[in-house]
């Protein structure tokens, strides 16, 4: 590790010695992340945030709010504008008690939030944002898992 860091310090200093305006520390950044990537610039870069949405904010059939992981609560304006930015939108399907409300599992798997799958909600909701079981799922359909605890 040591030799990773001396390395990329010593190719900082000399760009700063050719009159590189960033820092030190940004340059040795950019440099690790070309060295690791490939990538001349980390917007190539995927990024994931945790964005929970109920299915009718998603399908614009209701106003509840989004709840942005670390952050909190966000319009559902805002939500949407985060996913439209997005060069690839993902879905993970949380489980909710329909009883108390409680998140009680998750799909260990994401999914990619293209057409076909907008299409398949859409089409299986109900003008009242419920889905055509006699349950209401208040995240996304398939609230079909028994009640446990979320998994670590």
């Amino acid at each position: 590790m040591l030799a990773v860091f001396n390395a990329l310090k010593k190719s900082a200093s000399a760009l700063l010695a050719d009159g590189d305006p960033r820092t030190k520390g940004q340059i040795m950044t950019d440099i690790l992340v070309r060295r690791v990537t490939g990538l001349e610039m980390a917007s190539g870069v995927g990024v994931e945030i945790g964005l929970v949405m109920t299915v009718g904010s998603i399908m614009h059939t209701d106003e509840m709010p989004a709840i942005l992981a670390g952050y909190g609560p966000i319009t559902p304006e805002l939500a949407h504008d985060l996913i439209s930015e997005a060069d690839k939108s993902w879905i993970r399907r949380l489980f909710v008690d329909p009883v108390d409300g409680h998140l009680v599992d998750q799909d260990s798997r994401r999914r990619l939030f293209d057409r076909p799958l907008a299409h398949f909600i859409i089409t299986t909701q109900t003008p009242t944002g419920h889905n055509y079981r006699s349950t209401p799922s208040p995240v996304i359909p398939g609230n079909r898992r028994p009640p446990g605890r979320l998994r670590q």
